[in-house]
């Protein structure tokens, strides 16, 4: 009986790193030079540098690999040789704030006058109501202030008619400038897809490579709508992908197909903003409120987790989780309502808590997931979880927590028992750094 037991334990494990089957260490060392490459490759053909530690790099088992080159501001500024000069102040990566102090003082130069124009108006007409007649110096003096008024008036429609010129001009050459970034990108990405996408050894043929951009350089361009007195930007413009699966760059590489052939096979798309869908983002709310650091008892998060919806895969979460708050030398560690602990508690504390955290988090899944609707029964919900940092801890410095929303619904339907959809949810253990 001993023997059967240890038999069936031996296959357990084969069978685990069997399906797994891929070298995690290898795995990350090919996408770091596989990010080095295409970083080299902006930087040589591109307005835009990012250095590879910006790009980032990711295998998701079941779909392949993804590079997500970052966000990036810029701004078209205008060149107007009247006194409306804009100033931009850029904040963090992908945020423009534009702050018009010109424009300002032209809109309330433009009220002043609007205001004093209809004083006198109102001025002149109670005069002439009452039937009393104006002296030379009164009347001279309404006369003369009318006149200045008129004056500024057409100054202003002057100047209104100028900026609605420059804003057809900034437009242009804002849209001239984002596609020539756009195609620039374009063929670098198409170049890196067919001559080093091999280079990432495991994938298997049916696997993808998919390099993506949410919301490339994030230009602002500025417009002034004199109708109601307003400043509007279109705000940044959409991103892109391209896509290609691992057999093609295989057919390629092997010769059976022309670059051109390949190039027409590479799924490029100029995406629709960020895909949304509200069930995605009720659960998404959900769990920053389970998860949150008042009502986690293991580890607790700050912030709604983003996610990515993948055509014929599903779903992707991404979630950082913390321990504890820093205060002075020692930590406040809000699921077991302790503060000052020291840093070796601290060590030994998250060590207690990991193990916990897995058996909360399938168990989250399977309580909540199920909310999620828009999915397909095939498709995967994928929770890629970045662990709380701790040097030198027994803990994965990230997890991947996977089940397939069949599963989800089956157990929703009551057609299969809580335990046996828990039992269902995979969760893979990574030892390196999370690249999210």
């Amino acid at each position: 009986m001993k023997n059967v037991t240890i038999i069936t334990i031996l296959l357990a494990v084969s069978t685990s790193v069997w399906a797994q089957g891929i070298d995690e260490e290898r795995m990350n060392r090919d996408l770091e030079i596989a990010k080095n490459i295409l970083s080299t490759l902006m930087k040589g053909d591109t307005e835009f540098y990012f250095g590879a530690s910006s790009i980032g790099a990711t295998y998701v088992e079941g779909y392949g690999a993804i590079f997500t080159i970052p966000k990036h501001s810029t701004f078209i500024q205008s060149r107007p040789p009247r006194p409306a000069v804009g100033r931009v102040r850029i904040q963090g990566n992908d945020e423009a704030v534009i702050v018009y102090e010109d424009v300002k003082r032209y809109t309330e130069e433009q009220e002043k006058l609007a205001k004093k124009q209809y004083e006198l108006q109102k001025e002149q007409e109670k005069l002439n109501k009452k039937q009393e007649k104006l002296s030379k110096e009164e009347l001279a003096e309404i006369e003369e202030q009318m006149a200045e008024i008129e004056v500024k008036v057409e100054e202003l429609a002057d100047l209104a008619e100028d900026f609605e010129a420059d804003a057809l001009e900034w437009q242009e050459q804002y849209t001239a400038n984002m596609e020539s970034a756009i195609e620039k990108t374009e063929q670098v990405v198409v170049t890196f897809l067919a001559d080093y996408a091999d280079l990432i050894g495991q994938l298997k043929a049916s696997d993808n490579i998919l390099v993506k951009q949410d919301a490339p350089h994030g230009e602002y361009a500025m417009i002034w709508d004199d109708s109601d007195g307003t400043i509007e930007s279109p705000g940044a413009q959409s991103g892109f992908s391209a896509e290609v699966s691992k057999k093609i760059v295989a057919d390629y590489k092997a010769g059976k197909i022309s670059f051109d052939d390949f190039k027409s096979k590479v799924i490029i798309k100029r995406s629709e903003p960020d895909r949304k869908s509200p069930d995605l983002d009720m659960f998404a709310t959900i769990f920053k409120q389970y998860y949150g650091p008042k009502m986690s008892k293991t580890f607790f998060t700050e912030s709604s987790p983003s996610y990515e919806i993948l055509d014929n895969y599903g779903v992707i979460f991404n979630i950082r989780t913390y321990s504890s708050y820093v205060e002075g030398k020692t930590y406040i560690m809000p699921a077991i309502g302790k503060d000052k602990v020291s840093s070796e508690d601290r060590k030994l504390k998250i060590e207690e808590l990991y193990p916990k955290f897995e058996n909360d988090i399938k168990s989250f899944i399977v309580d909540y997931g199920r909310t999620i609707r828009s999915l397909k029964d095939d498709d995967v919900l994928l929770l890629k979880i970045r662990m709380t940092r701790c040097e030198d801890c027994s803990i994965p410095k990230s997890i991947d927590v996977s089940v397939k929303m069949g599963t989800l619904k089956q157990f929703d339907q009551q057609k299969i028992s809580r335990e046996k959809a828990i039992s269902m949810i995979e969760i893979k253990k990574n030892n390196n750094s999370a690249n999210f």
